[in-house]
């Protein structure tokens, strides 16, 4: 009988135990700063500042306003900053498109607490040591502009190279500030220009190379 029996080459791999591959997930760093519920304070007051300034431009208003869409600031940072306050003024202004989004990013805002039993949102705050380090270089600005210290001006320059060199009081915030207070002193076009408000406080560093 067994020359009628057809013999099958066994398959090598039958039998033996199957290989798990190990498959290590990938993971995405996510830092705080990235976080939509996380906001940090010094960032919405920097707002508020620009969104406050009188004459402020189109532009820098649409801008703030846009980039609010995304965050939802806890309310103890709302009553902190009163940026509430300030956004409701705005929708009265004068551009339909600033109402529009002035509007739209308060409806967001009320929507959300509205519906949601609201976490709070991690605040970041800068220790002593930054706080006083950080008011050195708006002495410094509003000195190289010849205006006071409590002009909104100020504070909105300062924020805006805190804000793009990462919120550090490394090199390169020092060397921006040097800069400026540099050229704001000892250029009155460039002075005049920014007081006012012919250019940005992003446009002054860019004219001025400083690497924000």
């Amino acid at each position: 009988m067994d020359k009628y029996v057809i013999k099958i080459p066994r398959d090598p791999s039958e039998g033996q135990t199957p290989v798990i591959k190990k498959v290590t997930p990938k993971f995405r760093q996510t830092t705080i700063e990235s976080l939509k519920r996380v906001v940090v304070v010094e960032e919405m007051i920097h707002v508020k500042n620009i969104l406050s300034m009188p004459e402020q431009t189109i532009d820098q208003l649409v801008s703030c306003l846009t980039n609010l869409e995304n965050r939802i600031p806890s309310k103890e940072v709302l009553l902190e900053t009163k940026l509430g306050h300030v956004i409701n003024k705005l929708r009265k202004h004068e551009a339909e498109e600033v109402q529009q989004l002035a509007q739209k990013v308060l409806q967001k805002w009320k929507q959300f607490y509205k519906n949601i039993n609201a976490r709070q949102s991690i605040e970041v705050k800068s220790d002593k040591k930054t706080f006083l380090f950080r008011a050195k270089a708006k002495s410094l600005i509003a000195s190289g502009l010849k205006t006071e210290l409590n002009n909104s001006l100020v504070d909105v320059i300062e924020g805006t190279v805190y804000l793009t060199t990462g919120r550090s009081l490394q090199s390169d915030y020092r060397k921006a500030i040097r800069t400026l207070h540099f050229h704001l002193k000892n250029n009155k076009e460039i002075r005049e220009d920014v007081l006012n408000k012919r250019i940005s406080p992003q446009q002054i560093c860019k004219k001025l190379n400083v690497k924000v």
